[in-house]
């Protein structure tokens, strides 16, 4: 059975539409069955009298009328759960009532065992499909009870030496039929009862497919807007050429990266990685472009900036939570690289000119651990034909088929193309990753930029 509210809410509730449909397939059935009853009584037993034909007639047609009545009930909406137990009341008294009528005008022995017990069977068994074990469990009550009463207090006195079918067998007989309606019964519950963890276990699985699929919906949005959030493509403008890739783990990540121009010409770049991944680093990641976005357009310094977005995390984060990132200010009039890096895998400039690539290795912690910790900012030269290159640990940690790590193959690549365009050296990188993961799944999320300084 369902365990929760929400759950047994939504289980009862197919379990209503489930008996209000059987109800209606039930009536449908007897309807069918008095049918061919009346027409086997007034068809192949004309010699029964037209008394009790019309009297069976006459019961047929009150069972049609109550099952018409049950069905515009139903229809119109004012269905009760206590309707179910009412029906199979009605339906056994009044087989009850031609088990009398039976005896009185053809005679016990017809009456005990013609259409009636047949007809005590068929309430009990379609009962089952209410899926109500309780349903079931009344109507073999009821019938057996019934059934047991009316010889106790009516049939016996009746019963006639001639009668001799009932007359030598009396009281075993009766009880035997009642326990076979009780057996009956009881198969019937069983019978609902497993259709009831059926259905069960039926909503549950209907509930969790609806819960994945809204929850796929929810990541198809997000990665949606992640994808509005995170450029595409950097693009290049008439001081700097640029590229970039992202290729999130998930269908949401941990990565972000974005170069903004400001209007004296300069350009930030930021690279950054929110511990874990999927939903929380998503949203982590969110806030933290929105944080940095403002403060560029309010023109604050990279270790104000820093500063803030510490306290940010530290404050917001859940316990165990981090970012790494590095927070660069490129300034083309100064032809200088001023960078402060909170933790984050040291970014990578290449010279043109010397062919030397140099690491910028100055860090200081992470961003979310340690409150009211001041940065501290570095610089560098960066002239023309000076290529920056940021990422990201999924990149450099990739695992190999042989389990080594991609970086020693990445500083390779950059050493043998130090000066080489960005897109150029960006194919490269991807085709050295893909020779170098082959088959294997990306577990982390992996990003890399490019900023390189065009020459006069």
């Amino acid at each position: 059975m369902p365990e929760n509210n929400d759950q047994l809410e939504t289980f009862e509730s197919a379990i209503a539409r489930v008996e209000i449909r059987s109800q209606s397939s039930i009536s449908v059935l007897l309807i069918v069955t008095l049918i061919f009853i009346n027409i086997i009584f007034h068809t192949q037993l004309q010699h029964l009298s037209l008394t009790f034909r019309y009297t069976v007639a006459g019961m047929s047609l009150f069972l049609v009328a109550w099952f018409i009545l049950l069905a515009l009930v139903i229809r119109y909406g004012h269905y009760h759960h206590y309707i179910k137990f009412v029906n199979v009341i009605i339906q056994v008294s009044v087989v009850t009532l031609f088990l009398l009528v039976s005896a009185t005008l053809v005679g016990v022995t017809f009456a005990l065992t013609s259409a009636a017990p047949f007809f005590y069977l068929l309430i009990i068994g379609v009962s089952s499909l209410t899926f109500n074990p309780k349903v079931a469990i009344t109507a073999a009550g009821f019938a057996a009870g019934q059934y047991i009463g009316v010889y106790a207090f009516w049939l016996q006195d009746m019963v006639m030496p001639e009668d001799y079918a009932i007359y030598n067998t009396g009281w075993p007989a009766i009880l035997v039929r009642s326990m076979i309606f009780l057996t009956m019964g009881a198969a019937a519950m069983l019978i609902a009862l497993q259709a009831r963890r059926l259905l069960s276990r039926a909503v549950e699985q209907a509930r969790q497919e609806a819960r994945i699929q809204h929850m796929e919906e929810d990541m198809m949005l997000a990665a949606e807007i992640q994808n509005r959030l995170i450029p595409e493509q950097l693009k290049s403008d008439e001081y700097y050429e640029m590229t970039s890739f992202y290729r999130p783990a998930d269908a949401v990540g941990g990565d972000y990266f974005d170069v903004i121009s400001v209007d004296d010409g300069s350009h930030y770049a930021f690279m950054a990685d929110v511990s874990g991944k999927g939903y929380a680093a998503a949203m982590m990641m969110a806030n933290l472009q929105s944080i940095i976005r403002l403060m560029v357009q309010e023109g604050r310094d990279l270790r104000d900036m820093m500063r803030i977005l510490n306290q940010a995390v530290f404050d917001a984060s859940a316990r165990g939570r981090f970012v790494t990132l590095i927070a660069m200010h490129l300034d083309k009039d100064l032809n200088e690289l001023q960078y402060v890096n909170c933790g984050h895998n040291p970014p990578l400039v290449c010279e043109r000119v010397s062919g030397n690539v140099i690491e910028l290795s100055q860090a200081d912690p992470v961003l979310g651990v340690l409150e009211n910790y001041q940065f501290q900012m570095h610089s560098m030269p960066f002239n023309p034909g000076s290529t920056l290159f940021a990422y990201t640990d999924g990149l450099s940690e990739a695992n190999g088929m042989d389990g080594t790590q991609f970086k020693p193959v990445l500083d390779q690549i950059l050493c043998d193309h130090c000066g080489t365009s960005p897109e150029r050296v960006k194919q490269y990188i991807l085709d050295g990753l893909s020779r170098h993961i082959g088959e294997k799944s990306v577990r982390d999320d992996m990003s890399f930029f490019f900023v390189s300084r065009k020459v006069s």
